[in-house]
């Protein structure tokens, strides 16, 4: 009885070890992926402000002439 109940115990023990590292594994990758999400969404922002930044750049008179088109 003894011998089955340390079995029992050492089984759980690593059981318990490795369902953690597998969860432990799945956050990182969630995490990588997370974080390439974020750089993209970065990379798409500064995009579209420097293009913003660029219309505001430009001579009033071109400005004028291309609002005018609208």
């Amino acid at each position: 009885m003894p011998a089955a109940l340390a079995a029992s115990l050492l089984v759980a023990v690593f059981l318990g070890e490795h369902v953690a590292n597998d969860r432990a594994h799945h956050r990182g990758t969630e995490g990588i992926a997370a974080s390439q999400q974020l750089m993209q969404a970065l990379r798409v922002t500064s995009q579209k402000l420097d293009l913003a930044y660029r219309g505001r750049e430009q001579p009033a008179d071109r400005r004028e002439t291309e609002e005018n088109r609208s």
